[in-house]
């Protein structure tokens, strides 16, 4: 049971980190597309440009700022659900070593008092099976 509330907990982690990788990887692109746009804008600059095209082309700037800000708050919330989520990975984790190290302890005494028993037993077989010895 608690090897399923850990794995539950790991899968929980893993969805974390998926989801922040996914950010990530938006902002990135987002970013790679801007600086495209930016070396484009410049290449139109120098050619000659109208001032509609221009306008446009702020106008997706100021677009791809908000989002990027945007992205930026959600990875945020993300890297600390991903904290959150791992601190309760990790105690799952040593809750469920804590109780397999008092199984193994109990265990372990029950199985030295069995063999205590079982040699109790035997030494006492052995007195009862003896032939008392006769005394004149």
């Amino acid at each position: 049971m608690q090897r399923g509330r850990e794995k539950q907990e790991e899968n929980r982690l893993l969805a974390c980190a998926a989801k922040l990788a996914a950010l990530n990887h938006e902002l990135e692109g987002l970013e790679a597309v801007g600086m495209d746009r930016k070396r484009a804008a410049q290449e139109e600059m120098r050619s000659g440009v109208l001032a509609a095209v221009l306008k446009i082309g702020m106008a997706w700037e100021e677009a791809a700022r908000k989002k990027a800000n945007e992205l930026k708050a959600q990875r945020e919330l993300a890297r600390k659900a991903r904290k959150e989520q791992l601190e309760r990975y990790r105690a799952a984790r040593q809750n469920r070593e804590v109780l397999e190290s008092l199984k193994d302890r109990q265990r372990a005494a029950y199985e030295s008092e069995d063999a205590r028993r079982a040699q109790q037993d035997l030494d006492e077989m052995h007195l009862t099976q003896r032939k008392p010895v006769e005394i004149e």
